[in-house]
């Protein structure tokens, strides 16, 4: 099955972002898969298939965690892999240092490489753009609030790939202290 492991935004701060793709999909001035409100997400470790016995041993391996919970807010928009590029629009989730200490001591855990984090939440796959100079002017213009919330547990989710888009399900629920 298809796994990884994330931080769930609250229903406040998916409301405040969904007001912000809902300004974009208004203006008409992209091609995109927007991703939907129930599925925003940050994501800490892509896992890939994997077996259930892996996902066991994930599972064992993740409920020994032991970060401390922390505040975070939502932070800016961006783009990967650059504003000349457009492909991914997203925002930023700070503080990126607490993310990233949470990204590191998975891949500890789990015995994986470092890979380069960045605390993002994906709002979009770009697929064409008809006026770029335009888009990059009204994203430019959206005011998200700072929301804050309190990050007190990360989930190993499923994935399931279907034509209207993927199906998330948790699988597990690892509480900070």
């Amino acid at each position: 099955m298809r796994v990884f492991i994330s931080v769930d935004l609250p229903e406040n701060a998916k409301k405040e972002i969904s007001k912000a793709i809902k300004k974009i999909k208004d203006m008409d001035l992209i091609n995109a898969n927007f991703v939907k409100p129930e599925n925003l997400h940050l994501t800490l470790k892509f896992l890939g298939e994997i077996s259930e016995s892996e996902i066991e041993k994930i599972k064992e391996k993740l409920s020994s965690l032991n970060l401390k919970s922390f505040i975070a807010k939502l932070g800016g928009l961006g783009f990967f892999p650059s504003e000349k590029f457009l492909r991914v629009f997203w925002i930023s989730i700070e503080p990126k240092e607490k993310f990233s200490e949470l990204s590191e001591k998975i891949n500890s855990l789990l015995g994986n490489r470092k890979e380069r984090f960045e605390s993002h939440v994906t709002l979009a796959r770009i697929k064409s753009i008809t006026d770029k100079i335009k888009f990059l002017e009204v994203v430019k213009n959206i005011r998200i609030p700072e929301l804050k919330f309190e990050v007190k547990e990360t989930k190993l989710k499923k994935s399931t790939l279907s034509p209207s888009g993927p199906i998330y399900e948790d699988i597990e629920v690892f509480s900070l202290i």
